[in-house]
Protein backbone atom coordinates (compact mmCIF):
# COMPACT_ATOMS: atom_id res chain seq x y z
CA UNK A 1 0.00 0.00 0.00
CA UNK A 2 2.96 2.40 0.82
CA UNK A 3 4.36 1.27 -2.26
CA UNK A 4 2.05 -0.25 -4.88
CA UNK A 5 5.16 -0.78 -7.49
CA UNK A 6 7.57 -2.29 -5.58
CA UNK A 7 8.48 -5.85 -7.61
CA UNK A 8 10.02 -7.59 -4.35
CA UNK A 9 7.06 -7.07 -2.43
CA UNK A 10 4.62 -7.75 -5.07
CA UNK A 11 6.86 -11.35 -5.85
CA UNK A 12 6.58 -11.90 -1.91
CA UNK A 13 3.33 -11.57 -1.40
CA UNK A 14 1.95 -13.35 -4.13
CA UNK A 15 4.71 -16.69 -2.87
CA UNK A 16 2.55 -15.86 0.16
CA UNK A 17 -0.81 -15.78 -1.36
CA UNK A 18 0.45 -18.67 -3.61
CA UNK A 19 1.75 -21.02 -0.66
CA UNK A 20 -0.05 -20.05 2.52
CA UNK A 21 -3.34 -19.20 1.60
CA UNK A 22 -4.15 -21.01 -1.51
CA UNK A 23 -5.39 -17.53 -3.44
CA UNK A 24 -4.55 -18.53 -6.68
CA UNK A 25 -6.55 -15.84 -8.35
CA UNK A 26 -4.73 -12.91 -6.33
CA UNK A 27 -1.48 -14.55 -6.69
CA UNK A 28 -1.47 -14.56 -10.22
CA UNK A 29 -2.73 -10.76 -10.01
CA UNK A 30 0.27 -10.05 -7.86
CA UNK A 31 2.82 -11.96 -9.86
CA UNK A 32 2.13 -10.06 -12.62
CA UNK A 33 1.84 -6.56 -10.81
CA UNK A 34 5.19 -7.85 -9.85
CA UNK A 35 6.73 -8.41 -13.55
CA UNK A 36 4.99 -5.58 -14.89
CA UNK A 37 7.43 -3.23 -12.20
CA UNK A 38 10.01 -4.96 -13.25
CA UNK A 39 9.87 -6.77 -16.31
CA UNK A 40 13.30 -8.78 -16.02
CA UNK A 41 13.61 -9.77 -12.41
CA UNK A 42 14.65 -13.21 -12.63
CA UNK A 43 13.11 -14.58 -9.10
CA UNK A 44 9.59 -13.52 -10.04
CA UNK A 45 9.77 -14.29 -13.76
CA UNK A 46 10.70 -17.80 -12.35
CA UNK A 47 8.46 -18.01 -9.20
CA UNK A 48 5.88 -17.15 -11.85
CA UNK A 49 6.75 -19.75 -14.18
CA UNK A 50 7.03 -22.84 -11.59
CA UNK A 51 2.72 -21.55 -11.15
CA UNK A 52 1.45 -21.40 -13.97
CA UNK A 53 3.44 -24.83 -14.73
CA UNK A 54 1.82 -26.49 -11.37
CA UNK A 55 -1.24 -24.35 -10.16
CA UNK A 56 -2.85 -23.17 -13.74
CA UNK A 57 -1.31 -26.05 -16.12
CA UNK A 58 -0.33 -23.59 -18.42
CA UNK A 59 2.83 -25.01 -20.03
CA UNK A 60 3.26 -22.05 -23.01
CA UNK A 61 3.27 -19.41 -20.57
CA UNK A 62 5.06 -21.42 -18.18
CA UNK A 63 8.25 -22.22 -20.67
CA UNK A 64 7.88 -18.45 -21.79
CA UNK A 65 8.43 -17.54 -18.25
CA UNK A 66 11.50 -19.91 -17.64
CA UNK A 67 13.32 -18.60 -20.40
CA UNK A 68 12.95 -15.27 -19.74
CA UNK A 69 14.01 -15.98 -16.19
CA UNK A 70 17.21 -17.31 -17.48
CA UNK A 71 18.07 -14.42 -20.26
CA UNK A 72 18.12 -12.58 -17.03
CA UNK A 73 20.10 -14.86 -14.84
CA UNK A 74 21.94 -17.41 -17.36
CA UNK A 75 23.42 -18.95 -13.91
CA UNK A 76 20.79 -18.91 -11.58
CA UNK A 77 20.70 -22.57 -10.52
CA UNK A 78 16.98 -22.74 -8.88
CA UNK A 79 15.79 -21.24 -12.32
CA UNK A 80 17.93 -23.50 -14.47
CA UNK A 81 17.12 -26.72 -12.05
CA UNK A 82 13.22 -25.99 -11.95
CA UNK A 83 13.43 -25.57 -15.70
CA UNK A 84 14.69 -28.41 -16.67
CA UNK A 85 12.13 -30.13 -14.34
CA UNK A 86 9.76 -29.18 -16.59
CA UNK A 87 11.89 -29.85 -20.21
CA UNK A 88 11.94 -33.68 -18.57
CA UNK A 89 8.58 -33.70 -17.18
CA UNK A 90 6.32 -32.28 -19.84
CA UNK A 91 7.92 -31.42 -22.90
CA UNK A 92 9.79 -34.97 -22.53
CA UNK A 93 12.65 -32.93 -24.09
CA UNK A 94 15.51 -35.05 -22.37
CA UNK A 95 18.42 -33.74 -24.28
CA UNK A 96 17.60 -29.83 -23.30
CA UNK A 97 16.53 -31.29 -19.73
CA UNK A 98 20.10 -32.52 -19.73
CA UNK A 99 21.80 -29.73 -20.63
CA UNK A 100 19.97 -27.49 -18.37
CA UNK A 101 20.22 -29.92 -14.94
CA UNK A 102 24.58 -29.94 -15.84
CA UNK A 103 23.85 -25.62 -15.75
CA UNK A 104 22.28 -25.74 -12.59
CA UNK A 105 25.43 -28.15 -11.23
CA UNK A 106 27.89 -26.19 -12.49
CA UNK A 107 26.52 -22.58 -11.34
CA UNK A 108 25.88 -24.57 -7.76
CA UNK A 109 27.88 -27.93 -7.49
CA UNK A 110 26.16 -28.67 -3.61
CA UNK A 111 23.39 -27.76 -4.34
CA UNK A 112 21.18 -31.01 -2.83
CA UNK A 113 17.87 -30.36 -4.57
CA UNK A 114 19.48 -30.10 -8.14
CA UNK A 115 21.78 -32.89 -7.95
CA UNK A 116 18.92 -35.49 -6.21
CA UNK A 117 16.57 -34.71 -9.17
CA UNK A 118 19.72 -34.85 -12.12
CA UNK A 119 20.56 -38.41 -10.35
CA UNK A 120 16.59 -39.16 -10.33
CA UNK A 121 16.63 -38.17 -14.16
CA UNK A 122 19.97 -40.11 -14.92
CA UNK A 123 18.59 -43.30 -13.16
CA UNK A 124 15.11 -43.22 -14.91
CA UNK A 125 15.88 -41.36 -18.45
CA UNK A 126 19.26 -42.07 -18.90
CA UNK A 127 19.49 -45.22 -17.22
CA UNK A 128 23.40 -44.65 -16.32
CA UNK A 129 23.21 -45.98 -13.26
CA UNK A 130 26.81 -45.44 -11.73
CA UNK A 131 26.55 -41.76 -12.66
CA UNK A 132 22.60 -41.65 -11.14
CA UNK A 133 24.22 -43.38 -7.62
CA UNK A 134 27.63 -40.98 -7.59
CA UNK A 135 24.83 -37.67 -8.08
CA UNK A 136 22.57 -39.36 -5.15
CA UNK A 137 25.50 -39.67 -3.04
CA UNK A 138 26.52 -36.32 -3.37
CA UNK A 139 23.03 -35.00 -2.73
CA UNK A 140 22.79 -36.52 0.66
CA UNK A 141 25.97 -35.50 1.57
CA UNK A 142 25.43 -31.98 0.46
CA UNK A 143 22.06 -32.52 2.87
CA UNK A 144 21.92 -35.36 4.72
CA UNK A 145 18.63 -35.23 6.00
CA UNK A 146 16.82 -34.27 3.26
CA UNK A 147 13.58 -36.83 2.90
CA UNK A 148 12.86 -36.68 -1.02
CA UNK A 149 16.78 -37.47 -1.81
CA UNK A 150 17.04 -40.12 0.99
CA UNK A 151 13.40 -41.80 -0.35
CA UNK A 152 14.61 -41.87 -4.11
CA UNK A 153 18.38 -43.24 -3.42
CA UNK A 154 15.98 -45.76 -0.98
CA UNK A 155 13.81 -47.09 -4.16
CA UNK A 156 17.61 -46.99 -6.58
CA UNK A 157 19.47 -49.21 -3.85
CA UNK A 158 16.61 -51.20 -3.62
CA UNK A 159 15.25 -52.04 -7.21
CA UNK A 160 18.76 -51.17 -9.47
CA UNK A 161 20.86 -52.17 -6.77
CA UNK A 162 19.28 -54.94 -4.73
CA UNK A 163 21.65 -54.15 -2.14
CA UNK A 164 18.32 -54.37 0.48
CA UNK A 165 20.40 -53.28 4.34
CA UNK A 166 21.27 -50.00 2.42
CA UNK A 167 17.77 -49.43 0.94
CA UNK A 168 15.92 -50.04 3.87
CA UNK A 169 18.67 -48.09 5.97
CA UNK A 170 17.72 -44.74 3.73
CA UNK A 171 14.24 -46.22 3.81
CA UNK A 172 14.26 -45.60 7.49
CA UNK A 173 16.55 -41.97 7.40
CA UNK A 174 14.19 -40.42 4.71
CA UNK A 175 10.96 -41.37 7.06
CA UNK A 176 12.65 -40.10 10.17
CA UNK A 177 13.35 -36.68 8.46
CA UNK A 178 9.69 -36.65 7.07
CA UNK A 179 7.37 -39.15 9.76
CA UNK A 180 4.23 -38.06 7.72
CA UNK A 181 5.44 -37.86 4.05
CA UNK A 182 3.61 -40.15 2.10
CA UNK A 183 5.32 -41.65 -0.35
CA UNK A 184 8.30 -42.26 1.33
CA UNK A 185 5.95 -44.37 4.18
CA UNK A 186 4.27 -45.69 0.78
CA UNK A 187 7.36 -47.38 -0.94
CA UNK A 188 9.01 -48.71 2.66
CA UNK A 189 5.59 -50.72 3.08
CA UNK A 190 5.99 -52.23 -0.66
CA UNK A 191 9.80 -52.59 0.51
CA UNK A 192 8.44 -54.46 3.73
CA UNK A 193 5.99 -56.29 1.63
CA UNK A 194 7.43 -57.73 -1.48
CA UNK A 195 11.59 -57.88 0.01
CA UNK A 196 11.57 -58.37 3.55
CA UNK A 197 7.75 -60.32 3.72
CA UNK A 198 6.84 -58.43 6.97
CA UNK A 199 3.51 -58.26 6.40
CA UNK A 200 2.51 -56.54 9.90
CA UNK A 201 5.17 -53.62 9.57
CA UNK A 202 4.33 -53.38 5.79
CA UNK A 203 0.60 -53.05 6.69
CA UNK A 204 1.46 -50.48 9.54
CA UNK A 205 3.67 -48.06 6.96
CA UNK A 206 0.48 -48.38 4.14
CA UNK A 207 -2.06 -47.24 7.28
CA UNK A 208 0.39 -44.32 8.36
CA UNK A 209 1.06 -43.51 4.54
CA UNK A 210 -2.91 -42.83 3.45
CA UNK A 211 -3.37 -41.02 7.36
CA UNK A 212 -0.38 -38.85 6.08
CA UNK A 213 -2.21 -38.48 2.55
CA UNK A 214 -5.54 -40.18 2.29
CA UNK A 215 -5.87 -39.36 -1.41
CA UNK A 216 -2.28 -40.47 -2.56
CA UNK A 217 -3.16 -42.85 -5.22
CA UNK A 218 -0.30 -44.89 -5.31
CA UNK A 219 0.06 -46.21 -1.89
CA UNK A 220 -4.39 -47.01 -1.96
CA UNK A 221 -3.89 -49.17 -5.07
CA UNK A 222 -0.27 -50.81 -3.43
CA UNK A 223 -2.44 -51.02 -0.13
CA UNK A 224 -5.56 -52.30 -2.22
CA UNK A 225 -3.25 -55.19 -3.70
CA UNK A 226 -1.63 -56.05 -0.67
CA UNK A 227 -5.55 -56.43 0.95
CA UNK A 228 -6.30 -58.57 -1.56
CA UNK A 229 -2.99 -60.93 -1.79
CA UNK A 230 -1.93 -61.54 1.69
CA UNK A 231 -4.99 -60.18 3.74
CA UNK A 232 -7.85 -61.52 1.55
CA UNK A 233 -9.87 -58.83 2.86
CA UNK A 234 -11.63 -58.19 -0.41
CA UNK A 235 -13.92 -55.81 0.90
CA UNK A 236 -11.39 -53.81 1.69
CA UNK A 237 -9.42 -54.53 -1.26
CA UNK A 238 -12.13 -53.39 -3.54
CA UNK A 239 -13.01 -50.04 -1.69
CA UNK A 240 -8.89 -49.13 -1.75
CA UNK A 241 -8.73 -49.71 -5.49
CA UNK A 242 -12.01 -47.51 -5.92
CA UNK A 243 -10.40 -44.60 -3.68
CA UNK A 244 -7.50 -45.03 -5.70
CA UNK A 245 -9.19 -44.98 -9.11
CA UNK A 246 -11.09 -41.70 -7.69
CA UNK A 247 -7.83 -39.66 -6.92
CA UNK A 248 -6.11 -40.74 -10.47
CA UNK A 249 -8.55 -41.75 -12.59
CA UNK A 250 -6.12 -42.91 -15.21
CA UNK A 251 -3.55 -44.47 -13.30
CA UNK A 252 -2.86 -47.60 -15.53
CA UNK A 253 -1.43 -50.12 -13.00
CA UNK A 254 -4.29 -49.47 -10.68
CA UNK A 255 -6.73 -49.51 -13.17
CA UNK A 256 -5.45 -53.10 -14.40
CA UNK A 257 -5.10 -54.46 -10.74
CA UNK A 258 -8.64 -53.55 -9.83
CA UNK A 259 -9.88 -54.93 -13.52
CA UNK A 260 -7.97 -58.71 -12.50
CA UNK A 261 -9.43 -58.34 -8.91
CA UNK A 262 -12.64 -57.75 -10.68
CA UNK A 263 -12.29 -60.95 -13.01
CA UNK A 264 -10.62 -63.08 -10.80
CA UNK A 265 -12.42 -62.35 -7.48
CA UNK A 266 -15.29 -60.96 -7.92
CA UNK A 267 -16.52 -62.56 -11.31
CA UNK A 268 -17.75 -58.89 -12.52
CA UNK A 269 -16.72 -59.78 -16.29
CA UNK A 270 -18.08 -56.63 -17.37
CA UNK A 271 -16.62 -54.36 -15.37
CA UNK A 272 -13.51 -56.51 -15.19
CA UNK A 273 -13.71 -55.78 -19.19
CA UNK A 274 -14.28 -51.86 -19.04
CA UNK A 275 -11.40 -51.41 -16.50
CA UNK A 276 -8.93 -53.43 -18.85
CA UNK A 277 -10.01 -51.08 -21.60
CA UNK A 278 -9.95 -48.03 -19.56
CA UNK A 279 -6.25 -49.31 -18.22
CA UNK A 280 -5.05 -49.77 -21.63
CA UNK A 281 -6.56 -46.39 -23.28
CA UNK A 282 -4.55 -44.28 -19.98
CA UNK A 283 -0.97 -47.15 -21.21
CA UNK A 284 -1.53 -48.42 -24.63
CA UNK A 285 1.73 -50.17 -23.99
CA UNK A 286 1.58 -51.19 -20.46
CA UNK A 287 3.20 -55.00 -20.83
CA UNK A 288 1.02 -56.27 -17.65
CA UNK A 289 -2.36 -55.05 -18.71
CA UNK A 290 -2.38 -56.33 -22.52
CA UNK A 291 -1.07 -59.50 -20.81
CA UNK A 292 -3.74 -59.67 -18.35
CA UNK A 293 -6.59 -58.42 -20.99
CA UNK A 294 -5.17 -61.17 -23.00
CA UNK A 295 -5.72 -64.16 -20.37
CA UNK A 296 -9.10 -62.49 -19.89
CA UNK A 297 -10.38 -62.94 -23.82
CA UNK A 298 -8.57 -65.67 -24.13
CA UNK A 299 -10.42 -67.50 -20.73
CA UNK A 300 -13.70 -65.43 -20.60
CA UNK A 301 -14.74 -64.49 -24.06
CA UNK A 302 -13.46 -66.58 -25.76
CA UNK A 303 -12.24 -64.13 -28.16
CA UNK A 304 -8.85 -65.59 -29.49
CA UNK A 305 -8.61 -63.04 -32.61
CA UNK A 306 -8.40 -60.52 -29.68
CA UNK A 307 -6.53 -62.40 -27.42
CA UNK A 308 -3.93 -62.72 -29.69
CA UNK A 309 -3.60 -59.94 -30.72
CA UNK A 310 -3.26 -58.13 -27.29
CA UNK A 311 -0.18 -60.99 -26.63
CA UNK A 312 1.18 -59.94 -29.23
CA UNK A 313 1.32 -56.07 -28.55
CA UNK A 314 2.15 -57.19 -24.44
CA UNK A 315 5.24 -59.02 -26.33
CA UNK A 316 6.44 -56.29 -28.32
CA UNK A 317 5.80 -53.57 -24.92
CA UNK A 318 8.40 -55.57 -23.56
CA UNK A 319 9.67 -58.90 -24.74
CA UNK A 320 11.34 -59.80 -21.86
CA UNK A 321 8.30 -59.99 -19.79
CA UNK A 322 8.71 -63.91 -18.72
CA UNK A 323 4.78 -64.07 -17.75
CA UNK A 324 3.61 -62.62 -20.72
CA UNK A 325 5.33 -65.20 -22.94
CA UNK A 326 4.36 -67.60 -20.64
CA UNK A 327 0.38 -67.15 -21.19
CA UNK A 328 1.42 -66.74 -24.88
CA UNK A 329 3.27 -69.71 -24.79
CA UNK A 330 -0.27 -71.87 -23.31
CA UNK A 331 -2.46 -69.88 -26.22
CA UNK A 332 -0.26 -70.87 -28.84
CA UNK A 333 -0.46 -74.84 -27.63
CA UNK A 334 -3.65 -74.81 -26.63
CA UNK A 335 -5.33 -72.98 -29.11
CA UNK A 336 -3.43 -72.46 -32.47
CA UNK A 337 -1.77 -75.87 -31.69
CA UNK A 338 1.38 -73.94 -33.25
CA UNK A 339 4.11 -76.16 -31.78
CA UNK A 340 6.84 -74.67 -33.05
CA UNK A 341 5.87 -71.16 -31.87
CA UNK A 342 5.09 -72.27 -28.62
CA UNK A 343 8.11 -73.88 -28.01
CA UNK A 344 10.02 -70.72 -29.08
CA UNK A 345 7.89 -69.12 -26.16
CA UNK A 346 8.20 -71.05 -23.58
CA UNK A 347 12.84 -70.74 -23.95
CA UNK A 348 12.15 -66.90 -24.46
CA UNK A 349 9.91 -67.18 -20.88
CA UNK A 350 12.30 -69.49 -19.27
CA UNK A 351 15.60 -67.12 -20.48
CA UNK A 352 13.64 -64.04 -19.40
CA UNK A 353 13.06 -65.93 -15.48
CA UNK A 354 14.74 -69.17 -15.30
CA UNK A 355 13.27 -70.09 -12.05
CA UNK A 356 9.59 -69.30 -12.78
CA UNK A 357 7.85 -72.63 -11.50
CA UNK A 358 4.52 -72.13 -13.78
CA UNK A 359 6.85 -71.61 -17.09
CA UNK A 360 8.62 -74.53 -16.27
CA UNK A 361 6.01 -76.48 -15.22
CA UNK A 362 3.84 -75.66 -18.31
CA UNK A 363 7.01 -76.39 -20.69
CA UNK A 364 7.83 -79.42 -18.81
CA UNK A 365 4.26 -80.75 -19.42
CA UNK A 366 4.50 -79.65 -22.69
CA UNK A 367 7.65 -81.17 -23.92
CA UNK A 368 6.41 -84.70 -22.73
CA UNK A 369 2.97 -83.83 -24.14
CA UNK A 370 4.98 -84.27 -27.73
CA UNK A 371 7.06 -86.58 -26.83
CA UNK A 372 10.35 -84.70 -25.98
CA UNK A 373 12.45 -86.48 -23.36
CA UNK A 374 13.98 -83.27 -22.94
CA UNK A 375 10.71 -82.65 -20.60
CA UNK A 376 11.77 -84.94 -17.79
CA UNK A 377 14.73 -82.94 -16.67
CA UNK A 378 12.41 -79.98 -16.82
CA UNK A 379 10.45 -81.53 -14.76
CA UNK A 380 12.91 -82.81 -12.34
CA UNK A 381 13.81 -79.40 -12.44
CA UNK A 382 11.11 -77.83 -11.57
CA UNK A 383 9.94 -80.20 -8.88
CA UNK A 384 13.18 -79.20 -7.02
CA UNK A 385 11.87 -75.84 -6.90
CA UNK A 386 8.86 -76.84 -4.43
CA UNK A 387 6.42 -74.78 -5.44
CA UNK A 388 3.64 -73.18 -3.15
CA UNK A 389 0.56 -73.11 -5.73
CA UNK A 390 -1.22 -75.75 -4.99
CA UNK A 391 -2.86 -75.99 -8.67
CA UNK A 392 0.91 -76.31 -10.53
CA UNK A 393 1.51 -78.94 -7.74
CA UNK A 394 -1.71 -81.02 -8.65
CA UNK A 395 -0.37 -80.80 -12.68
CA UNK A 396 3.35 -81.59 -11.98
CA UNK A 397 2.20 -84.72 -9.66
CA UNK A 398 -0.09 -85.48 -12.60
CA UNK A 399 3.15 -84.98 -14.74
CA UNK A 400 4.54 -87.66 -12.33
CA UNK A 401 2.05 -90.01 -12.52
CA UNK A 402 2.18 -90.16 -16.60
CA UNK A 403 5.75 -89.95 -17.69
CA UNK A 404 8.25 -90.57 -13.94
CA UNK A 405 7.49 -94.07 -12.90
CA UNK A 406 10.11 -93.86 -10.08
CA UNK A 407 8.02 -91.05 -8.53
CA UNK A 408 4.61 -92.82 -8.99
CA UNK A 409 3.93 -93.83 -5.25
CA UNK A 410 5.05 -90.24 -4.03
CA UNK A 411 2.90 -88.75 -6.61
CA UNK A 412 -0.02 -90.50 -6.13
CA UNK A 413 0.24 -89.82 -2.57
CA UNK A 414 0.38 -85.83 -2.84
CA UNK A 415 -2.61 -86.06 -5.73
CA UNK A 416 -4.55 -87.50 -3.13
CA UNK A 417 -4.44 -84.78 -0.76
CA UNK A 418 -4.69 -81.95 -3.39
CA UNK A 419 -7.72 -83.62 -4.73
CA UNK A 420 -9.37 -83.67 -1.24
CA UNK A 421 -8.57 -80.84 -0.68
CA UNK A 422 -10.41 -79.60 -3.45
CA UNK A 423 -7.36 -78.28 -5.54
CA UNK A 424 -8.17 -78.28 -9.06
CA UNK A 425 -6.53 -77.04 -12.20
CA UNK A 426 -9.98 -76.02 -14.54
CA UNK A 427 -9.81 -76.77 -18.08
CA UNK A 428 -6.49 -77.70 -18.11
CA UNK A 429 -5.80 -79.79 -20.87
CA UNK A 430 -3.94 -83.24 -20.24
CA UNK A 431 -4.71 -85.15 -23.60
CA UNK A 432 -1.61 -84.95 -25.03
CA UNK A 433 0.55 -86.41 -22.04
CA UNK A 434 -2.71 -89.10 -21.51
CA UNK A 435 -1.40 -90.32 -25.29
CA UNK A 436 2.34 -90.33 -24.97
CA UNK A 437 1.07 -92.55 -21.58
CA UNK A 438 -0.62 -94.80 -23.99
CA UNK A 439 2.15 -94.37 -26.47
CA UNK A 440 4.79 -95.60 -23.76
CA UNK A 441 2.57 -98.67 -22.84
CA UNK A 442 1.76 -96.82 -19.34
CA UNK A 443 0.09 -99.71 -16.60
CA UNK A 444 -2.45 -97.05 -15.71
CA UNK A 445 -3.39 -95.35 -18.83
CA UNK A 446 -7.55 -95.48 -18.09
CA UNK A 447 -6.67 -94.18 -14.44
CA UNK A 448 -4.88 -91.18 -15.62
CA UNK A 449 -7.51 -90.56 -18.70
CA UNK A 450 -10.04 -90.57 -15.57
CA UNK A 451 -7.80 -88.32 -13.40
CA UNK A 452 -7.18 -85.96 -15.97
CA UNK A 453 -10.80 -85.05 -15.69
CA UNK A 454 -10.80 -85.14 -12.31
CA UNK A 455 -8.05 -82.31 -12.70
CA UNK A 456 -8.93 -80.17 -14.55
CA UNK A 457 -12.15 -80.05 -13.25
CA UNK A 458 -14.37 -81.58 -15.42
CA UNK A 459 -15.42 -84.74 -13.39
CA UNK A 460 -15.89 -85.29 -9.60
CA UNK A 461 -13.12 -86.84 -7.43
CA UNK A 462 -16.22 -89.64 -7.63
CA UNK A 463 -14.73 -90.85 -11.15
CA UNK A 464 -11.46 -92.21 -9.59
CA UNK A 465 -12.50 -94.04 -6.45
CA UNK A 466 -12.94 -97.13 -7.93
CA UNK A 467 -9.39 -97.46 -9.57
CA UNK A 468 -7.30 -100.00 -7.53
CA UNK A 469 -4.44 -97.71 -7.71
CA UNK A 470 -5.89 -94.73 -6.52
CA UNK A 471 -7.46 -97.11 -2.97
CA UNK A 472 -5.59 -97.08 0.01
CA UNK A 473 -5.19 -99.31 2.64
Amino acid sequence: ESDPNDADHLGNFALFMENIRRDYDQAESLYRRAIESDPNDADHLGNFAVFMETIRRDYEQAESLYRRAIESAPNDADHLGNFAVFMETIRRDYEQAESLYRRAIESAPNDAHHLGNFAFFVETIRRDYEQAESLYRRAIESAPNDADHLGNFAVFMETIRRDYEQAESLYRRAIESAPNHAGHLGNFANFMYHIRRDYDQAESLYRRAIESDPNHANTLGNFAFFMQTIRRDYDQAESLYRRAIESDPNHARHLGNFALFMQTIRRDYEQAEGLYRRAIESDPNHANNLGNFAVFMKNVRRDYEQAESLYRRAIESDPNHANNLGNFAVFMQTIRRDYEQAESLYRRAIESDPNDANTLGNFAGFLLGIGNPSGLEILKRVVALESTEEALQLELAFYCLAHWPEQWDAALRQTRLLIAKGVRSPGWDLTANCHQAALQQHPQVDFLRALAQVVADNATAETVQHFSCWQTD
